[in-house]
């Protein structure tokens, strides 16, 4: 059974999905929005709830901002179902222009990923301290530090595994940022010294399919 109070269309009356319309007579929506003779508009979709008698025009100005005309088609005279072409003259076909695609998607983007608190330091409180200063956008002084923990086989046994992966974990907890990307290519480093160091060919393998599923992960 159709729910009449939420209908959806690509057409209504006159009016096709990615085209332009210009308005032929003044009017007010029932959002008390007015809609003055000569504005032009780019028409996407359309709402109509026939139980309450209301339409919602879904549509976009010229910069790509959308925004909703509702019609109280029952409360008399105005725009209607029927009579649309009285107040909406077509302006050409235009589909999306560049520009407003990327401020749609822009728009329709997730917020940016804010950092996180440092991942565990394992045993070694220097790594905290790697975070803090690429978080800070310090690289070179990161990069130092970093280099002492690495040269001093800090993190004892495995230490290689440990340290590309404390990396890799940081570079996920420093959500969208410089130094989200600075850790990653660090964390790589480190995977791939590992890989380099197998000691024949079957482990050889192993770890290239390893490092393989880790540069995915890391987008690299």
């Amino acid at each position: 059974m159709f729910d009449l109070s939420n209908l959806d269309f690509v057409q209504v009356d006159h009016l096709l999905a990615d085209t332009r319309y210009r308005v032929l007579r003044d009017f007010q929506d029932a959002s008390g929005t007015r809609h003055a003779k000569g504005d032009v508009f780019l028409y996407r979709s359309a709402h109509l709830n026939m139980t309450a008698q209301r339409l919602t025009l879904r549509v976009e100005d010229g910069e790509g901002n959308k925004s909703e005309w509702r019609i109280d088609y029952g409360a008399g005279d105005g725009p209607k179902p029927g009579n649309l072409k009285e107040y909406l003259e077509d302006a050409g076909y235009v589909g999306i222009t560049p520009e407003a695609r990327a401020k749609q998607r822009e728009a329709d983007a997730p917020p940016p990923r804010e950092p996180r608190e440092a991942p565990d330091s394992i045993g070694e409180p220097r790594l905290a301290e790697v975070y803090a200063l690429a978080l800070r956008g310090e690289f070179e002084a990161a990069g130092a530090l970093l280099n002492e923990v690495d040269d001093a086989r800090a993190l004892g046994d495995y230490h290689l595994e440990k340290l590309a992966g404390w990396l890799a974990n940081a570079a996920h907890a420093a959500g969208d940022t410089a130094a989200a990307e600075w850790l990653g290519k660090q964390a790589m480093n480190q995977w791939e010294f590992w890989a380099s160091c197998s000691t024949s060919g079957g482990e050889g393998a192993a770890r290239s399919r390893e490092l393989a599923k880790i540069r995915r992960e890391l987008g690299g």
